[in-house]
C-alpha cells in the first residue's frame, strides 16, 4: 500500500467555540449562501466557491480548522454537490468536494449521505478525481492536492459497502488490471482457474484492437489501483 499522508493530525482538534464560528467569514458566507436557517439565500456563485478554496483552503495550507469550520457549516451538503454538474466542474470544485469528504472521515461521521441523495452527477466526478490523480505535472495540482485526492481514493476504496462508491470503484479493481502482472505471474494465476483464460482472452483481444490513444487511458486506469493503495 502507497504511504499517503493522511489527514488525521498528531493531536486532537479542538472544535471552535460558537463565538469564534460566528466570528468567522466562512459563517459570515454561510448566511448568505447555503446556511440551513438562512433567509433570502443569494444564488449559487462560481466566483465563491473559488473563492473561499482559495483563502479558506490553500492559502491556509490546508488547514484543519479552515476545513473543520466549512464541514460544520453544511457546505458540502448545501453549497457543493447540490450545485455540482459537469458543465461547472473545476479544479476548484473537485478539490473543495474531497477536502470535506475526507474531513467527515477524520471527524468520523458519515460522509456519503449527500452523494446517495444525489447520486447523478458521482461517476462523473469520480472519473475527474480518477483523471486528476494520473495527471502529469502541467495539469496543475500541486504536491499536497495530490495527497487530498489519493486519501479521497483510499477512502471510496474503503467504502465498498456503499454501492454509488463500490459501482464505481470495481471498475478499477476488475480482470484487466492483471495486465500489471508479470507474463509469468499472469499465467501463474490463470492456471489456478482455467476458467479464467477465455475471460482473459476476450480482454486480450479487445484491447489489442483499442487505438493508441484508448489503450493509454485504458492502461492508467488499470494502474490507478495500485497507486492509490
Amino acid at each position: 500500500m502507497m504511504n499517503t499522508e493522511k489527514e488525521t493530525p498528531t493531536k486532537k482538534v479542538a472544535a471552535p467555540s460558537v463565538a469564534q464560528i460566528n466570528a468567522e467569514y466562512v459563517t459570515q458566507l454561510a448566511n448568505k449562501y447555503w446556511a440551513p436557517h438562512a433567509t433570502n439565500k443569494l444564488p449559487f456563485d462560481l466566483k465563491v466557491m473559488g473563492d473561499i478554496y482559495e483563502t479558506e483552503i490553500v492559502q491556509s495550507k490546508f488547514s484543519i480548522r479552515k476545513i473543520m469550520l466549512l464541514e460544520f457549516s453544511q457546505y458540502l451538503e448545501n453549497y457543493l454537490w447540490v450545485n455540482y454538474t459537469p458543465e461547472v466542474s473545476s479544479h476548484a470544485f473537485l478539490m473543495s468536494i474531497c477536502c470535506i469528504v475526507n474531513e467527515k472521515f477524520r471527524e468520523n461521521v458519515p460522509a456519503w449521505e449527500v452523494f446517495k441523495k444525489e447520486p447523478d452527477h458521482f461517476p462523473f466526478f469520480f472519473k475527474c478525481v480518477r483523471e486528476a490523480v494520473l495527471a502529469d505535472s502541467e495539469a496543475g495540482f500541486t504536491l499536497k492536492e495530490q495527497t487530498v485526492l489519493l486519501v479521497f481514493l483510499d477512502h471510496c476504496f474503503n467504502s465498498l459497502e456503499v454501492d454509488l462508491i463500490r459501482e464505481q470503484v470495481q471498475q478499477l479493481i476488475s480482470l484487466p488490471m492483471w495486465m500489471c502482472l508479470l507474463p509469468s505471474r499472469l499465467q501463474q494465476e490463470l492456471k489456478k482457474v482455467p476458467k479464467l483464460q477465455k475471460f482473459w482472452n476476450l480482454i486480450k483481444k479487445k484491447y489489442d484492437k483499442m487505438d493508441a490513444e484508448t489503450a493509454e487511458t485504458a492502461r492508467k486506469e488499470r494502474n490507478l489501483p495500485v497507486i492509490a493503495h
